[in-house]
């Protein structure tokens, strides 16, 4: 039996052994590579996250709402045509102008230390969630570090 005969057999050692090349290790990773990449992708840590900055929206909103406001208007009309005259009341044809001005401010007085509460409870709650992140972080941190370390026990 000669080789040059079976030309499938030439193929079938050629792709055998013409594919093999060295295959790259797998990149190895550290503790605290594992650690900082649970950090940046666990969505707990980043639903503590968001939590803890709507505290601290919140208590920047009840800060600012003791803040006495003050708003403003300034309007203008012009009627044209058969009109009443508002100084005779009598009907003109003719062309009028009128301008409305106004200014409000609105300060709170008898409401001062019910503020002072909600914004002293904003805190500890702003607070609170700080915290919160920061075992939501220590959990994943301790989590990961199990993990890492009874697979390399086995």
């Amino acid at each position: 039996m000669k080789l040059y005969q079976f030309p499938g057999a030439i193929l079938g050692i050629f792709l055998l052994f013409g594919n093999a090349h060295t295959v790259a290790a797998q990149d190895t990773w550290s503790l605290k590579r594992c650690v900082d990449y649970a950090m940046a992708n666990n969505i707990s840590i980043k639903q503590q996250d968001v939590q803890k900055r709507l505290a601290e929206l919140q208590l920047r909103q009840s800060q600012l709402s003791q803040i006495p406001n003050l708003s403003g208007n300034v309007a203008g009309n012009m009627n044209s045509g058969r009109s009443v005259n508002f100084t005779t009341y009598t009907y003109e044809t003719q062309t009028f102008y009128s301008a409305n001005a106004s200014l409000s401010s609105n300060v709170t007085l008898f409401n001062w230390f019910s503020k002072r509460n909600i914004i002293a409870s904003d805190a500890y709650q702003a607070q609170s969630y700080g915290f919160l992140l920061e075992k939501a972080k220590n959990d994943v941190a301790f989590n990961v570090a199990s993990a890492f370390l009874a697979d390399i026990t086995e």
